[in-house]
């Protein structure tokens, strides 16, 4: 992809989301985020913030590794395999791997869990008393295109919603799911199709939690 097709890309989704954005900030007051993958990190390309608390982490423009938090590791879990080794050997022996995830198993294993889950949880992972629920967006190869993201405190992003309305985690589920049939992403109806994307775990039954 060329440089100015990626950034029309970019800026097609950015338009895509905002609606969407908008409407999960409305259902939950918190923060949330649209992120795409620029080499190892995570660059957040939009965000609202929250009413209740205004996140400082990932600011429009600014970045996390691919490892760290709830949107970053949305991009990278599905992902194939190969990539998965790729961003691994870039970042081996870096501070933040180590810190974050301990060794290159470890982060195998935790991306399996979030491939398997559809989601991603990311509870005092990146802030204390500050969780994240992040999912990936598909465009109409069924590639990683970016990921969508909520953060605030624990209780408001974990818990059941107060009103008997949607919770975070399926904000953030129909939202990604929204983005991606907009880029042209056929959602299959059967569930069981196999591993490595959202639509091929339309309801799981575990979420991972790191």
């Amino acid at each position: 992809m060329t440089l100015a097709a990626d950034a029309t890309r970019r800026l097609d989704i950015r338009r895509a989301a905002q609606p969407i954005l908008e409407r999960i900030h409305a259902a939950t007051g918190e923060t949330t985020f649209l992120c795409v993958r620029h080499g190892t990190r995570a660059v957040c390309i939009e965000r609202i913030d929250g009413v209740r608390v205004n996140s400082r982490v990932l600011r429009l423009g600014r970045s996390l590794p691919l490892h760290i938090g709830a949107a970053p590791r949305a991009l990278l879990a599905f992902e194939d395999r190969e990539h998965w080794e790729e961003y691994a050997s870039m970042v081996a022996g870096s501070e933040d791997l180590l810190r974050d995830v301990g060794s290159r198993s470890e982060l195998y294993t935790q991306l399996e869990e979030i491939r398997a889950a559809g989601l991603v949880i990311s509870d005092n992972n990146v802030t204390p008393g500050i969780a994240a629920i992040g999912a990936p967006i598909f465009d109409h190869y069924g590639r990683v295109a970016a990921s969508l993201s909520v953060s605030g405190l624990r209780d408001g992003v974990l818990g059941e919603s107060e009103d008997g309305g949607p919770t975070v985690r399926e904000l953030v589920r129909q939202g990604a799911r929204d983005l991606s049939s907009y880029l042209g992403w056929d959602e299959p109806q059967n569930s069981a199709a196999g591993a490595g994307a959202l639509h091929r775990h339309h309801e799981p039954d575990d979420i991972l939690t790191r």
